[in-house]
């Protein structure tokens, strides 16, 4: 059964769930500005609780879980891309900056193995001195290989479907 909870305070959250607990990442404001706030859901008090602000603010970014970090990565700022690749450690409630995502995309998936994370496919977006460019769903592929950083970019076709 479905039970209405205590909305969030922005639009186009990312949001994810570790122990139980749900973290709501960055999203547009109101105003349509981008947010770099994060909140935790408690479910007993039925209230979000402010956490440690993202260094960088965003919509459209992807976030996921591995081990006690909670990883964001692209995204967008109004219709400018954004590159950051940023992690919040569950235990200290500090963020860390990785180097940049190599191509500018907003609404990407993201998987991962043990020794590296892959970003595929999204809305490729212009960069800020190409205002002429359109923004465009894209196939690529990228592997940050937890030792050496991003190692490649890659196209992707999987028999019909494009990843």
């Amino acid at each position: 059964m479905y039970q209405k909870l205590r909305p969030t305070k922005e639009e186009r959250e990312k949001p994810v769930v570790k122990d139980g607990k749900v973290y709501a990442l960055g999203g547009m404001g109101a105003d349509t500005t981008p947010q770099a706030s994060v909140r935790l859901y408690e479910p007993t008090k039925d209230q979000w609780l402010p956490l440690t602000s993202m260094p960088t603010p965003r919509y459209g970014a992807f976030s996921f879980v591995r081990g006690n970090k909670i990883y964001v990565l692209g995204g967008r700022q109004g219709k400018l891309p954004v590159t950051a690749f940023e992690a919040f450690d569950l235990e200290t409630k500090s963020w860390t900056r990785y180097p940049c995502i190599p191509s500018r995309r907003a609404f990407s998936s993201c998987a991962a193995s043990d020794r590296a994370f892959f970003s595929l496919g999204g809305l490729q977006q212009p960069g800020p001195h190409n205002f002429y460019s359109r923004p465009h769903f894209v196939s690529t592929v990228e592997e940050f290989d937890c030792e050496q950083g991003f190692t490649g970019i890659t196209t992707c076709f999987l028999g019909e479907y494009l990843l």
